[in-house]
């Protein structure tokens, strides 16, 4: 997947106490780019 926003992106699974894990997404938008997070959530 791939957003033009987009630089770099990783998703990672951390500790929950309820579902065990849950997914957290680090992004690097490109220089001069803003993007809202709902824009990110649809793609990931």
């Amino acid at each position: 997947m791939s957003h033009d926003k987009v630089l770099e992106a990783s998703i990672v699974a951390v500790p929950h106490e309820k579902w065990q894990e849950r997914p957290v997404a680090c992004v690097v938008l490109k220089e001069g780019q803003a993007v809202e997070k709902e824009e990110i959530c649809m793609l990931y």
